[in-house]
């Protein structure tokens, strides 16, 4: 089977920090698709202008993320699609980051260059994008991490849900 797993990095970050794990990406796609054939794993993130970071902590977190895509980067087949921050009332907010990882996913689904989505997610917005996927043939997973809140429409909406334990977690953790 010819597969895609699509992460939306912000939540996988935020698991991350939830469970105090460092996961290692390229391991957790390997771990994911065993038996399969990995056509490529995308990330999903975005990135502020530098001109609009104002304080130092905001640069400094900014670098930070720059040196993290860097790395990920490097990866064998792992591409990296950015969105923008935008800051709204003094909080930063994603700008456009669902809804490329939602188009790719069904892009990819409709020309046949997959037959499986493997999503790391947990946002209801993935919903109508997983049920065109799943119109187009493709088998769609949700990947679930312990102590995950996922959107109930789109646990619902999937195929099928991994859930995943720490012994499988254990095996993609960054050494």
């Amino acid at each position: 089977m010819k597969v895609a797993i699509f992460i939306d990095g912000t939540h996988l970050s935020k698991v991350e920090q939830e469970n105090r794990i460092h996961i290692n990406y390229e391991k957790l796609g390997d771990e994911l698709t065993k038996g399969d054939y990995r056509v490529r794993t995308y990330y999903y993130d975005a990135r502020a202008n530098r001109s609009d970071l104002d304080s130092k902590e905001e640069q400094e977190l900014d670098y930070k993320k720059e040196t993290f895509l860097c790395a990920i980067d490097k990866f064998p087949r792992f591409e990296i699609k950015l969105g923008r921050l935008q800051k709204i009332m003094g909080k930063w907010v994603q700008k456009g980051v669902d809804m490329q990882l939602g188009v790719d996913m069904v892009q990819m689904s409709a020309s046949k260059q997959i037959d499986k989505v493997i999503l790391i997610a947990a946002d209801g917005d993935f919903v109508y994008s997983v049920m065109k996927a799943k119109e187009a043939g493709v088998v769609t997973t949700l990947v679930s991490f312990p102590n995950d809140i996922i959107n109930r429409d789109l646990r619902k909406a999937v195929d099928e849900v991994i859930e995943l334990d720490d012994a499988f977690i254990e095996k993609c953790r960054f050494n």
